[in-house]
């Protein structure tokens, strides 16, 4: 018996075709490595990402800190006691080194948790794309295709 029966003559492009069986049947099987490859790149990245982020947002606290305890040292460098140091009437400035490297870490992090962002997304599309279609084969075949089509045209 075979797997995909002979079409009658002058049906062979009907809805329950054969010809729409094996495009599903290879379809799948393509799909099915594309989507893992892709999904395994994307895990990774997401991993990357999600490292930087942690990384950064150490570096980040790190830096705010030493910020404020510049800023408690320049107010009053007399005062010995820390609750003597006044709140208000000090006038404080860092350095505009400081300013570009706090920038450059909060950049950092937005970009960083951007891409995360955007991975997550595309491993939503990607499960969307396995998702199961009902219908007809050739409806399938034309479903399929349309996800295919929205692949590449985004790049994914």
């Amino acid at each position: 018996m075979l797997k995909y029966p002979e079409d009658e003559r002058y049906h062979e492009l009907d809805e329950e075709a054969r010809i729409w069986r094996v495009h599903g049947d290879e379809a799948a099987a393509f799909d099915n490595d594309m989507v893992g490859e892709l999904s395994d790149s994307l895990d990774i990245l997401l991993v990357f990402a999600g490292l930087l982020s942690a990384v950064l947002t150490t570096f980040m606290a790190q830096t705010s800190q030493s910020l404020e305890l510049t800023m408690l040292v320049r107010a009053n460098t007399n005062t010995t006691i820390i609750s003597n140091i006044p709140l208000t009437g000090t006038t404080f400035s860092p350095a505009m080194l400081n300013l570009w490297v706090n920038g450059l870490w909060f950049t950092s992090l937005v970009i960083s948790l951007s891409v995360a962002l955007f991975e997550v997304l595309a491993k939503q599309w990607l499960r969307q794309y396995t998702s199961i279609i009902t219908g007809a084969p050739k409806e399938r075949a034309f479903i399929r295709q349309f996800r295919f089509d929205g692949l590449k045209k985004w790049q994914v």
